[in-house]
């Protein structure tokens, strides 16, 4: 069989990403003498040749750059191969267009696998589960995105070919990738975090295995369109020391916002780490990101679609098309539902959500309501309105299919939407954001020091339980209470000049778990569980002089959990702290197994001010 080119003529769209390569039928030409060029500036090309990991010369990705036409050629022992492409402008949503609910998952993966070399070994795996997602009558969207690690971009192109074969009718899927950004970095206690993550990412020539953001933006950069959504924002670190989290102020920094265009909230499970995920949304908006949530299964084969998990991602687009999909996720017009069954419709102002509004002080919000099946018990039955720093400034609990309320602020940047049904299944909506300004970089701040606490002694005031585990210096051990809100009392038995207390969330590793003689692996999940519905998201923070008349000097909520975070206040004098936990991640959920959970502290560190 002579050597040809996959394709003599491509006409498409703007952004598209299809791949290019030559073949005989029967020998591997991954290794052969080929050059790829490119004449016109509608097109780009990727070539792999000089890949470190997995080169090959056999095959390109190409990306359509602009409107236009260009030449894409592969040359081989002196003959020419071409392929002609034109480029039209993408479609993008009209006014007058009719918007439709799609429902599907943004974050699957072909394998179990996490190895490259047994990745490469089941070359066919991306077309099982094509044919599963495309079987799913209920799915009408999915990804394939394998770790870039495992498939490298060998796998990466030839997961390309294996979609474009398989062609499915019914269900649009996206070739991709989840990118992994390794930053490990230690604490003052010399603790590791990996202050990092992975990112689900479409409609992008490349995948990314990198060791720095610096090297994340500047694969991205070369991206024309690429659509990026944070992947399970809060991991709890069974490999590592700790939870993993996304360092979102440090990564606003960088050209990295235009391209986040979803963060996940979790595969409806609600259960172990998913309980977090929503306080990575609000601190990822907080930043001045604008994303949108997702529900996604992140499952690992061989079971994909409605199977893998009930929870779904829905997007709102003028018709079922690669092409009006990619539109909608550009435009973060998607929101994750934990039941898959509502249909949202959110105006804010007679915007439609996601919007930025003219600036006002006064927000008419209009919601509409529906299903895709009559299920009685996936009907929202609690309405709250989130802003600023995660905080619920609207809830509403008798209503309809339709809903209409007026806020006012002179200081919102953001609104979004958080639906309840009976079972406490949330959806979330895209946000609306305001037009102002967020928050400016922090002053730098002066240098605290912690006070060598070998002395102290801390008890739990209501029980009288001796609290040492929480003030011991070691955030691996917990003190563990039996209540759902308690406040432990730390004596420094002197009055001493402090500025701020140190709080760590319970800590968990699989070290922990062999030490009390757990099969990690079997009771992982239940043992996430335990530990995340007793982190302390509520609190308030007291002083005294004499143990009896007592000062609140700082409260409020917590979000982030991977870290110690820092309560600072005024330098003052006191002898006597106490720290009120007043709500757990538990009862936050609202899920009413979790409602008592109780409380369990890491650490808790007082600080004076470096002299």
């Amino acid at each position: 069989m002579p050597v040809s080119i996959s394709k003599t003529e491509i006409s498409s769209y703007v952004g598209d990403v299809l791949p290019l390569y030559l073949t005989d039928g029967e020998t591997d030409l991954s290794a052969a003498d080929i050059t790829w060029s490119v004449t016109g500036d509608a097109a780009c090309i990727r070539s792999f040749e000089n890949d470190p990991l997995s080169p090959f010369t056999h095959g390109v990705l190409m990306t359509l750059q602009k409107v236009g036409e260009a030449t894409v050629t592969a040359t081989l022992d002196g003959v020419d191969y071409t392929c002609r492409v034109r480029a039209r402008a993408a479609k993008t949503l009209q006014e007058g267009d009719t918007l439709h609910f799609y429902r599907g998952d943004l974050h699957t993966h072909t394998a179990t696998t996490h190895t490259p070399a047994k990745f490469a070994a089941q070359p066919h795996i991306q077309s099982a589960c094509i044919a599963a997602l495309g079987a799913d009558e209920r799915l009408d969207f999915g990804i394939l995105s394998d770790h870039a690690s495992v498939m490298r971009r060998r796998g990466f192109f030839e997961e390309f070919i294996e979609l474009e074969n398989a062609d499915p009718e019914d269900t649009v899927i996206f070739p991709g990738s989840e990118s992994e950004v390794t930053v490990l970095e230690y604490d003052r206690m010399n603790l590791p975090h990996k202050h990092a993550g992975e990112i689900v990412c479409l409609g992008v020539n490349n995948c990314s295995s990198v060791k720095s953001f610096e090297e994340f933006e500047a694969d991205m950069s070369q991206e024309p369109a690429p659509v990026c959504i944070f992947a399970h924002p809060f991991v709890l670190g069974v490999g590592q020391n700790s939870l993993w989290s996304f360092p979102y102020r440090e990564m606003a920094k960088r050209r990295l916002a235009p391209w986040m265009r979803g963060i996940e909230m979790g595969n409806g499970a609600q259960k172990g780490g998913c309980l977090l995920f929503e306080y990575a949304y609000s601190l990822s908006l907080d930043a001045g990101f604008h994303v949108s949530p997702v529900c996604s299964s992140d499952t690992h084969g061989p079971t994909w679609g409605f199977p893998a998990m009930k929870a779904k991602t829905i997007l709102m687009a003028s018709e079922k098309s690669r092409e009006a999909f990619l539109d909608a996720m550009r435009a973060g017009r998607f929101y994750a539902s934990e039941s898959s069954n509502v249909k949202l419709t959110l105006t804010v102002n007679g915007a439609l959500v996601p919007a930025t509004l003219p600036l006002t002080d006064t927000y008419r919000f209009h919601v509409e309501l529906s299903q895709f099946e009559e299920d009685a018990s996936a009907r929202p039955t609690r309405l709250e309105v989130i802003s600023d720093y995660g905080e619920n400034v609207y809830t509403c609990t008798d209503f309809g299919d339709t809903v209409d309320f007026t806020l006012r602020s002179d200081t919102a940047r953001y609104f979004y939407l958080r639906l309840l049904d009976e079972k406490a299944r949330k959806t979330w909506s895209a946000t609306a954001w305001t037009g102002r300004d967020f928050d400016a970089p922090a002053a730098a701040e002066k240098p605290i020091i912690p006070l060598d606490g070998c002395d102290f002694t801390a008890t739990e005031v209501s029980t009288g339980a001796n609290a040492a585990a929480a003030i011991d210096g070691d955030p691996h051990v917990a003190f563990e209470s039996t209540l759902p809100r308690t406040s432990i009392l730390i004596d420094m038995k002197k009055e001493r000049k402090i500025c701020a207390v140190g709080y760590w969330a319970r800590r968990f590793t699989k070290d922990w778990i062999k030490e009390i003689s757990v099969d990690w692996k079997a009771e992982i999940g239940d043992r996430m569980q335990d530990i995340v519905q007793r982190y302390v998201t509520e609190y308030a923070i007291s002083t005294s002089t004499d143990g009896v008349h007592f000062t609140e000097v700082k409260a409020g909520a917590i979000r982030a959990f991977g870290d110690e975070e820092i309560f600072r206040f005024p330098a003052h004098g006191a002898r006597f702290v106490r720290f009120d936990a007043l709500s757990t991640v538990g009862k936050a959920s609202r899920i009413p197994a979790f409602a008592e959970s109780p409380v369990a502290i890491g650490e808790l560190t007082v600080f004076e001010e470096d002299k």
